[in-house]
């Protein structure tokens, strides 16, 4: 859904936009109704456990025996197991003195707002990719948004430099983003970073990038 005030993406369940900050009515009242739930649940348990107390004792007791035999199976495969993760794809290093090298090693935390919620985001994609899920656009398009949103906030600020080279440094020396694809991460003709809505085409061309790029990976994991 779009952000009725600045009209970035925003998740269904979120309290807030991550954008500008303003409340999501939806997402408040989901939020509402999932507290509702879990109150009504913690009423509803004492009675329940006392109901289903005979129930669980022969369930814990069937798990427990089933663990027994489970144990014997699970060691024989561990070893199994091990030589499959030992054997998965290395992660690619970065070249040396490039763009990547600079982000991954000399990184440090920021204490910027805006450009924690930008690496927030950047995390959750990683792990996804490292769980064999692909982000899709709206988490892409969110990725992107927040990284001009966190030079946009910090323009004029002692930061602002450093936030650009971390930045510069997934987006074309990680992700190998070409100048012209990644533009948002540029200030406006006049030389100030201007409020970017997510469907800016400076945008939708990073993510149309961003996507050929996790695709292009994604079947090099699934061939190798």
């Amino acid at each position: 859904m779009k952000c009725p005030y600045c009209h970035g993406e925003v998740p269904a369940q979120s309290i807030t936009c991550p954008f500008c900050g303003r409340e999501n009515p939806e997402g408040i009242a989901f939020q509402q109704e999932v507290q509702k739930k879990i109150q009504r649940n913690k009423l509803l348990k004492p009675f329940l456990m006392k109901q289903q107390t005979p129930e669980l004792i022969s369930r814990m007791m069937s798990r427990i025996i089933f663990i027994l035999i489970v144990v014997n199976v699970v060691a024989y495969g561990f070893v199994f197991l091990l030589a499959v993760f030992t054997t998965r794809k290395e992660v690619r290093e970065p070249e040396k003195d490039s763009f990547a090298q600079r982000y991954i090693s000399e990184w440090k935390d920021l204490d910027y707002h805006y450009f924690n919620t930008y690496y927030r985001e950047l995390k959750d994609q990683v792990e996804m990719l490292d769980r064999g899920e692909m982000p899709d656009e709206i988490e892409i398009r969110n990725l992107v948004n927040g990284a001009h949103r966190a030079l946009e906030e910090s323009e004029g600020e002692e930061i602002h430099e450093t936030i650009y080279l971390y930045e510069v440094a997934f987006f074309r020396g990680f992700l190998g983003l070409t100048e012209e694809e990644s533009l948002f991460l540029e200030p406006d003709e006049d030389g100030e970073y201007g409020v970017m809505f997510s469907d800016d085409e400076r945008i939708t061309v990073a993510v149309e990038a961003i996507q050929d790029t996790y695709r292009e990976e994604w079947e090099c994991e699934t061939d190798s």
